[in-house]
């Protein structure tokens, strides 16, 4: 104690140092261009591998092989853009920058998702039928399940049911999803990337549906922000569908 100084000031600690202030974190640069880049590069892809399993297989008809060859294809842009990007624009982590992670809260969307399977989309395709006629729905996946069989069905099968979803959520309610919402806000961002997903499966009859699926999906990967929620329901759809189908035989 110095000369002058306060006895009860003396017996305290001296303050602690603050630590540095840290800088913000940088926003991604991965955006909406990434985005287009993986819906080229995975059908252009899809397009090459199809091509060259029908060249070596010496036919142009439909099997398990071309259908194997086109996911293959396809989901090197689906996976492969988020991947890249994160390492080079983001943070280097599918769960940073895209919510590539689940909780087990998230598994509440199995019910969502099986629910927009059984019933909401029922009933929206009977109001569409009341206006436009009858309409072969199923007849797409139908035609799917129908061309395997054996071991065959059962690899179609689960490839549908849980590898697509994962694939899909990671570029559709991840990448796209999160890249709109930047540029353009929740809304128009949830309406468009359900457009693109539903236009994506090239199927007419299928699109009301499959907007509105994917409305369900961005709202369940927005509201949780994270990918489980929406890759659950993803998977129920998916498998409620499967099922029906196989059980229809």
């Amino acid at each position: 104690m110095t000369p002058g100084e306060d006895p009860a000031m003396a017996d305290r600690p001296p303050p602690a140092s603050r630590p540095p202030s840290q800088a913000p974190a940088q926003a991604p640069r991965w955006g909406l261009g990434d985005a287009a880049l993986g819906v080229a590069a995975g059908f252009l892809a899809a397009t090459v591998t199809v091509g060259a399993w029908m060249a070596l297989a010496g036919s142009e008809e439909q099997s398990l092989g071309t259908m194997a060859a086109g996911w293959v294809g396809l989901w090197l842009g689906f996976v492969g853009v988020p991947v890249l990007a994160s390492r080079r624009k983001g943070q280097g982590s599918l769960a940073g920058d895209f919510g590539l992670e689940a909780r087990r809260i998230d598994a509440a969307g199995l019910a969502a998702g099986a629910a927009c399977q059984l019933l909401v989309l029922p009933a929206m395709y009977f109001l569409i039928q009341r206006l436009t006629g009858d309409l072969d729905v199923s007849g797409p996946a139908r035609e799917l399940t129908e061309r395997v069989d054996g071991v065959a069905l059962v690899v179609v099968a689960l490839v549908v049911t849980f590898v697509a979803p994962l694939a899909e959520e990671l570029f559709y309610r991840g990448l796209m999803l999160r890249a709109a919402a930047r540029r353009f806000g929740t809304f128009w961002a949830v309406m468009g990337s359900s457009a693109v997903f539903g236009i994506s499966h090239f199927q007419l009859v299928q699109f009301p549906g499959l907007f509105l699926f994917g409305v369900v999906l961005a709202v369940l990967a927005m509201r949780t922000g994270r990918l489980g929620a929406s890759i659950a329901a993803h998977v129920a759809f998916n498998g409620v569908a499967v099922i029906g189908l196989v059980v229809g035989r």
